[in-house]
């Protein structure tokens, strides 16, 4: 169920659509651009439709009340943009269109309304839909050679894309181990259960190494280094305990993903020592002449999109400009080619100034503030709350290397996991996150991210 939303005749009709629509958008996450527009407007079509009764609520939810003024200000700025560059009308219209997206976050919220159960099959699914990706595009007998480092996977989609949805189902499947042992230990037997997380494990790494994607390798890097500080804190708090299963899974699979970064040290490290004459050659020419080479083209897609904003500080030059700023910036192929700044927080500089980039940095407080509140009071379980925040990082790693606010897979993703999250706040009261039994009666105790790992 998808919390108590439905109802009978055309209400009925709208909770189904509501579902199909959540799990199309979660099918489609990391697999088809078709099924996250079908989940879209399936979504977006329930959620109009349930708009009268979720309005009470959502004119006093502080999270709906900056994303109005959010996109409230975009709107505005993209209109004068027009009329300031009528050429460019389109583009305006096109950029506001995309943004408007974020609403989707109200969206999910509403429909999942804090259930863990809907919210823990929509990332199964989010997973199939990543993996039957993954058989759909590649051919068994060019699979080895991915997985062998020696190809790059792309499954049809920019490269970039496809490393932080690795990324993140390799936090989900770490983050929320616990419970998928515990279930599928039910039904497969304990080492049945481990092996199979083991070689689910295993595929996950191997894919994340083969797209070759140094951001999301380093936004894996230090989600480990913040999962391991947050264990540490967690123990000398004595907030936790571990289990022996726990432990005997941790310790294969660091032994596994160590030995998989092993097997797969040649092209890794080949990754990076592509840019070491690069650095040198943008240490001592400077960033307007770096080399013409992956990290070296970011650099001056930064330096060409700080200089602009430098000429327009508070408002910036419109959510559809940077194409064209770009093009004229009188830089070389490919750069010149370049329709985004393939750094988010220069992205929104540029499009709506430093007006616009507080305004965002306000979106994701406001969301990270009750989100947290709901794990406070016990709305959220602790594994789900350490999972969100980890998937929180990921994103703000991985954009600093790409603008994902240009793409739609970028506000797909922040709308359905921040979605996700938040509708813990949006749940009603009545809806624990956690039941225990003390002493024969049942009662509501409030979960850190680490306890779940002691059951």
């Amino acid at each position: 169920m998808l919390g108590e939303r439905s109802g009978v005749g055309s209400a009925a009709v709208v909770h189904w659509f509501a579902i199909a629509g959540l799990i199309l958008l979660a099918l489609g996450l990391g697999s088809s651009k078709a099924a996250q527009s079908a989940g879209m407007v399936l979504l977006g079509g329930a959620f109009l439709w349930q708009l009268p009764r979720a309005w009470p609520i959502l004119r006093r939810d502080p999270l709906a009340q900056v994303l109005t003024l959010w996109l409230s200000y975009f709107a505005i700025r993209a209109a004068v943009a027009a009329w300031e560059f009528p050429d460019l009308l389109a583009e305006q219209l096109d950029e506001v269109r995309r943004m408007a997206r974020i609403l989707l976050v109200l969206a999910v919220a509403w429909w999942v309304s804090g259930r863990v159960e809907t919210m823990l099959r929509l990332l199964a699914v989010a997973l199939v839909g990543l993996l039957l990706a993954l058989v759909a595009y590649v051919e068994w007998n060019s699979l080895v050679s991915l997985l062998a480092g020696r190809a790059r996977l792309l499954l049809g989609q920019n490269a970039q894309h496809i490393g932080l949805f690795f990324a993140t189902a390799i936090v989900g499947w770490v983050v929320l181990a616990p419970r998928l042992l515990r279930v599928s230990e039910a039904r497969l037997g304990r080492w049945a259960s481990i092996a199979f997380w083991l070689a689910t494990f295993f595929l996950l790494v191997s894919a994340l190494l083969a797209t070759q994607v140094r951001a999301a390798w380093l936004a894996i890097l230090f989600w480990v280094a913040f999962y391991v500080s947050y264990q540490i804190w967690v123990r000398r708090r004595g907030m936790e305990r571990l289990s022996g299963l726990h432990v005997l899974v941790v310790a294969l699979a660091v032994a596994s993903a160590v030995g998989l970064v092993a097997y797969h040290y040649e092209g890794v490290s080949e990754r990076f020592a592509q840019e070491k004459s690069a650095i040198t050659q943008l240490i001592a020419a400077g960033p307007q002449d770096a080399p013409l080479t992956s990290f070296g083209i970011r650099v001056r897609l930064w330096h060409v999109g700080l200089e602009k904003w430098s000429e327009r500080k508070w408002f910036g030059w419109g959510p559809g400009t940077p194409p064209e700023l770009i093009a004229d910036s009188g830089q070389p192929r490919p750069v010149s080619q370049m329709a985004q700044f393939h750094n988010t927080p220069i992205e929104m500089l540029v499009r709506g100034g430093l007006v616009g980039l507080l305004l965002t940095l306000a979106v994701l407080l406001v969301l990270v503030r009750q989100v947290h509140a709901a794990w406070r009071s016990g709305k959220l379980p602790g594994d789900l709350a350490f999972f969100f925040a980890s998937v929180l990082l990921l994103f703000i790693v991985v954009n600093f290397a790409e603008a994902y606010v240009d793409r739609q897979i970028g506000w797909i993703y922040f709308a359905f996991f921040a979605g996700l999250a938040y509708s813990f706040h949006l749940a009603p009261a009545t809806q624990p996150a956690d039941v225990t039994e003390t002493n024969g009666h049942s009662s509501m105790q409030r979960q850190t991210p680490g306890q779940v790992y002691g059951d």
